[in-house]
């Protein structure tokens, strides 16, 4: 296949594929508490919507393509064009959230246009997997018009072969679950797609590493072409897969990431330190020095209490007023766009900004048609009879 379309560049091997997210469900965490604490409750958002995003990636690890974003609904909210985004990214939405043959074939035609693909270019290869949307007849057809040829994967073995499946999309979910648990940890419970579109870029710039778009065609034997190295992915799958997987298996699959030292304050870990030396004595037993140790720790403890009552305080007010201004935030249900079609981020802001500028112009009419009513009313009031 590589000779016969005269394959000599990475950058014309590309993997293309589309991957759920629900958008404000995160992952579980490990928490370090004292050993006295039992039990430790966190909030966590209730938002379990789900988007497809359809990604693409090339053998030589250059930077992918802008992502394409199906999401559930007919419209899109003026709300969701986060100024994080870059600009040419597509937001389509759909009844069910899912791609279908039509969106499949707006796609193809973001690709063509990013991979500058046409017939006058160099031929490409796609790969991607058998679903329907892929192998209908237009598809393909527009495809091999613009020097794309689609290899399909074999049915089942995807998760094996398929680069994006092998090394990408893991860290993505992972990155997007941090998002998430960022967003918690600063009072922002309602993560909603609002908040998926905000943290969209930092997600996408911490997965599409160079190493990493290469390394994923590299262990699934797509490029450099390596059959042995195909199988013995898919054997290595096999074995894996025929183990019972426990709970702890399936918490190993998130990528090992550094973690920080936990930052513990040292007066209240030395005053409760001191508490618990007391805790089984007999105070009416203290000797004349220990009694004068019992009197500054109960001050300690005293003054610990007073703070943590005003942490407490401050931060109940704090999450309160974070939690009006994301009400307010949510307030804003306006509509940008309406109908079929994929338009992009910078399609959506020039829509804004043409209807914020309209908008400015008829409130500044009616500003001055006021103006002039009340200048007429203050002459007419003046005139004689």
């Amino acid at each position: 296949m590589i000779k016969r379309f005269k394959i000599k560049h990475a950058k014309n091997i590309v993997n293309f594929d589309e991957t759920g997210a629900r958008v404000g469900c995160a992952g579980s965490e490990d928490v370090i508490v004292p050993t006295e604490v039992m039990e430790l409750y966190q909030a966590s958002p209730e938002n379990r919507k789900s988007v497809t995003i359809c990604e693409a990636i090339r053998a030589d690890g250059t930077e992918p393509p802008p992502p394409f974003i199906i999401v559930p609904g007919e419209k899109v909210m003026e709300a969701w064009v986060a100024q994080e985004l870059v600009g040419e990214e597509r937001i389509r939405p759909t009844t069910t959230g899912y791609t279908n043959n039509e969106v499949a074939l707006e796609y193809l035609d973001h690709l063509i246009l990013h991979l500058r693909a046409g017939l006058s270019k160099p031929w490409k290869i796609l790969l991607l997997d058998s679903h329907e949307s892929h192998k209908t007849d237009g598809f393909q057809l527009k495809a091999m018009q613009n020097h794309i040829f689609s290899f399909y994967f074999p049915s089942h073995l995807t998760h094996a072969l398929q680069p994006l499946d092998v090394g990408v999309f893991r860290p993505w979910k992972h990155y997007h679950k941090q998002a998430i648990s960022r967003a918690v940890r600063s009072l922002e419970f309602n993560y909603s797609i609002s908040s998926f579109f905000q943290d969209l870029t930092s997600i996408r710039q911490d997965t599409f590493k160079h190493h990493t778009i290469v390394n994923s065609f590299k262990d699934s034997g797509m490029w450099p072409p390596s059959y042995k190295q195909g199988i013995k992915k898919v054997r290595s799958n096999k074995k894996s897969n025929s183990k019972k997987r426990t709970i702890d298996d399936v918490n190993d699959d998130e990528p090992e990431l550094p973690r920080l030292p936990p930052s513990r304050p040292a007066e209240i870990w030395d005053t409760a330190a001191k508490v618990r030396e007391f805790g089984d004595r007999d105070p009416t037993k203290f000797s004349d020095n220990s009694r004068e140790v019992f009197k500054v720790v109960m001050k300690s403890v005293d003054l610990q209490l007073q703070k943590a009552h005003l942490t407490t305080v401050e931060h109940g007010n704090l999450q309160a007023r974070i939690l009006a201004e994301n009400k307010q935030k949510m307030v804003s249900r306006r509509t940008v766009f309406k109908g079929g079609g994929s338009p992009t981020i910078n399609t959506l802001r020039a829509r804004i900004q043409e209807r914020n500028e309209k908008e400015n112009r008829e409130k500044l009419r009616k500003a001055k048609k006021k103006l002039d009513q009340a200048k007429n009313k203050q002459v007419s009031h003046f005139l004689p009879l």
